[in-house]
C-alpha cells in the first residue's frame, strides 16, 4: 500500500537544500556524498524532490509508525537519479495529525 496522497507529498526546499545535498551538515555530509554522488545538485534540487516524491507514489511503504506527531512511513525502493543508475534509498515521511499530505523527514542509503 502506498502513502496516502502522495500525489501532495510536501518536499521543501530547504530540506533538500540545507539537508540532504549540504556537504557542511551531519558530520561533513554523508547524505549530501551519497546523493551528489547519483548526479543530483543543489541548482537542480527539484530533480531529487521529484525522485523521491515518485518513489513514494510508485511503492508501497515498508513501514508505518503512529507517535504523537503524527504518522511516519518508510519507503524503501529503487529512486531514479540523474546519472541514470537507480539506487536503493530509503526515505521517510510524515503525515502530521491534523493534516492530509505526507511531508519528507528524510532521506538515506537503503543499506
Amino acid at each position: 500500500m502506498t502513502i496516502a496522497n502522495c500525489q501532495n507529498a510536501e518536499v521543501p526546499k530547504s530540506k533538500i537544500v540545507d539537508y540532504l545535498l549540504c556537504l557542511g551538515h551531519n558530520e561533513g555530509g554523508p547524505k549530501a556524498r551519497f546523493f551528489l554522488g547519483w548526479g543530483f545538485t543543489v541548482e537542480e534540487w527539484t530533480v531529487l524532490a521529484i525522485a523521491l516524491t515518485r518513489q513514494a507514489n510508485e511503492n508501497a511503504y515498508n513501514e508505518s509508525i503512529e507517535g504523537n506527531h503524527g504518522t511516519k512511513y518508510t519507503v524503501v525502493a529503487p529512486l531514479e537519479s540523474p546519472n541514470g543508475t537507480t539506487p536503493d534509498v530509503k526515505s521517510v515521511w510524515m503525515i502530521a495529525k491534523g493534516t492530509k499530505h505526507p511531508r519528507l523527514i528524510s532521506s538515506y542509503p537503503a543499506s
